[in-house]
């Protein structure tokens, strides 16, 4: 499924920078702008960004949870 049409990405490459991006610091907040940073690419129109940032929400949390990223850490306050 593509979310965003002006710069292609798709859910899995959105999962991929997700799973990337927690990876590299857990306790950061994962935004479209880091998620958008991270692919290398430039929003044109953001009309997408509601839309990402509930599956960035939904993906970080189930990432997280499926892969113990944590792995015995405290919980974020977002993903609680």
């Amino acid at each position: 499924m593509i979310l965003c049409s002006c710069c292609v990405i798709r859910q899995i490459d959105l999962a991929n920078a997700i799973r990337a991006l927690l990876k590299e610091n857990p306790s950061a907040q994962i935004t479209p702008n880091r998620v958008y940073r991270h692919l290398g690419k430039r929003p044109d129109c953001m009309d997408c960004a509601p839309l990402l940032v509930r599956r960035i929400n939904i993906l970080a949390a189930e990432i997280t949870v499926k892969e113990e990223i944590l792995k015995g850490q405290d919980i974020p306050r977002r993903l609680q």
